[in-house]
């Protein structure tokens, strides 16, 4: 037997958990951070998805009989600018957080309140003519990400808002 391969085998007794040592956190931080970004991307899918059933009901409901105009009102405002008609800002916003247009039940989202909400219509800055636009922003405050404090202590920051905007034209009856 030479004893050059049986020494070279006792010096690489340990090594196989030295890399193991030096790996494993790597591959660890790896799989906590794809699985961060995936609950992520499922928040904002979400996010989006409620809010283009928003836009959606917004637009349906926004013009006013055959005259063209768009009327963003609700039926609680005093004075009501659309006279009991016109897409009902209260009710799309209803349908983005609770997902019904009575606003019962649970928010889609942890912490999405109707005031996260931002519906504009045609004459404010930005949105074309004929168009609503609804813009959410998820906050920090509103969502917690799963690992937020490891990652703050190894210096990665998690502290950004989601925010969608989706702006629609507005359907002729």
């Amino acid at each position: 037997m030479n004893v050059r391969k049986v020494n070279g085998k006792r010096r690489q007794r340990g090594l196989a958990a030295v890399e193991a040592v030096i790996v494993l956190p790597l591959l660890v931080l790896l799989a906590m951070s794809a699985g961060e970004y995936g609950r992520v991307l499922m928040l904002y899918t979400t996010l989006n998805k409620a809010q283009q059933d928003g836009a959606r009901y917004l637009a349906n409901e926004a013009i006013l009989g055959s005259t063209g105009a768009i009327c963003l009102g609700s039926p609680f405002s005093n004075p009501n600018p659309c006279n009991g008609t016109g897409g009902n800002v209260d009710e799309a916003k209803n349908l983005i957080v609770f997902g019904n247009i009575a606003g019962t039940g649970t928010e889609l989202l942890d912490g999405l309140e109707t005031t996260d909400v931002m519906i504009s219509g045609p004459s404010a800055p930005g949105v074309l003519p004929g168009h609503v636009r609804v813009q959410v922003t998820y906050t920090q405050d509103d969502w917690q990400p799963l690992w937020a404090g490891f990652f703050n202590t190894i210096g990665i920051s998690l502290n950004y808002p989601l925010v969608s905007t989706i702006s629609m034209r507005a359907l002729q009856p």
